[in-house]
């Protein structure tokens, strides 16, 4: 028994930036509405990490912590301070949550931006 078999969870329900254009440079946060999908509690809270795709996080960049969350909470979690290539393109990244443990969990939450 115990914690180990337990798998934390973790839903995108929403994204708030779907379909961002900025300008090159141009500062950028993002907001994702997250779901603990489980009938568990999470035994943790959990921050942000970036886990792939396009890294456009700065020294300035902050990931936010929330949780534990109980089964069915709902809560939003932001990463601020980020910044847009300076090349026009498409950039994609990606964030899972991480514990103080360095266990992640959750879907991969996705943040798409468009660069004119």
């Amino acid at each position: 028994g115990g914690m180990k078999g337990r798998k934390m969870m973790a839903r995108l329900v929403r994204i708030k930036s779907v379909g961002l254009t900025v300008s090159p440079s141009e500062k950028l946060s993002n907001t994702w509405t997250i779901r603990n999908d489980s009938n568990q509690s999470w035994d943790q809270s959990g921050a942000l990490v970036h886990i792939g795709g396009d890294n456009l996080e700065t020294s300035n960049t902050v990931c936010e912590s929330i949780g534990p969350l109980a089964p069915g909470q709902e809560a939003q979690v932001h990463v601020c301070d980020m910044e847009a290539p300076k090349l026009p393109g498409v950039y994609e990244s990606f964030y899972r949550f991480q514990g103080a443990d360095g266990s992640r969990w959750g879907q991969r939450l996705p943040f798409t931006v468009t660069v004119t």
